[in-house]
């Protein structure tokens, strides 16, 4: 599996069960998640207008009713859901109700498959946190057996390893805090600060075998 995909999985599982219309479920309104939620177009997320808290809140809820509604395999549910989420979304047409134990089928999948992933990643989050080296390489490996930080990083760089995570980490927190998540430096794109969920964080950096520009 591809490092970018394997963000997108978790950035998606985070719409799925988190975020809703925040920056970063602008960032991950891909094909995916618009298949999954009923939405027919993708975001433009550098003219998008800001969220407030109230509409927030109301996408959340409308995506779990769908969320809700596919899990329980209810297809009427799942077109009230659509409806009151997009009422001119396409899969209203496309997605039948012959069709939808197929689409309920797919839906399941790839969310273990985005569980699966997140725990993964969870486990390689943990280990950074905690300064566990052996923790960290054997979360690496389950992830990536063929890493190439677990060539790079060895126990006695793995503390300065884990001070870059850190700041990342906190990079982000400043960032969050501007308002500017996911938008740079004003440089094209580059040296951009990764949303939570992201373990690529500044462009080129991995944090156990994810890269963003990979």
């Amino acid at each position: 599996m591809k490092k970018n995909n394997i963000i997108m999985g978790v950035a998606a599982l985070s719409v799925l069960t988190l975020v809703g219309g925040t920056a970063m479920a602008a960032n991950a309104a891909s094909n995916n998640s618009n298949k999954v939620f009923g939405r027919g177009k993708k975001m433009n997320i550098e003219n998008r207008t800001p969220l407030t808290a109230t509409q927030i809140a109301d996408m959340k809820a409308k995506q779990a009713t769908i969320k809700t509604a596919l899990e329980n395999s209810d297809y009427n549910a799942w077109v009230a859901a659509v409806k009151a989420e997009n009422a001119n979304s396409p899969l209203l047409t496309k997605i039948t109700s012959d069709k939808f134990a197929q689409y309920v089928s797919d839906f399941k999948t790839r969310e273990a498959k985005m569980t699966e992933q997140k725990t993964k990643v969870d486990a390689i989050e943990t280990a950074l946190k905690n300064s566990d080296y052996n923790a960290w390489v054997t979360a690496v490996k389950v992830e990536n057996t063929n890493s190439p930080l677990l060539t790079k990083i060895t126990s006695s760089n793995f503390a300065s390893y884990v001070q870059a995570y850190n700041l990342r980490k906190q990079a982000d927190t400043i960032m969050k805090g501007l308002g500017v998540n996911g938008e740079g430096f004003g440089m094209g794109g580059r040296g951009q600060v990764g949303s939570t969920g992201e373990m690529g964080g500044f462009e080129g950096m991995g944090f156990g075998g994810m890269h963003r520009n990979e």
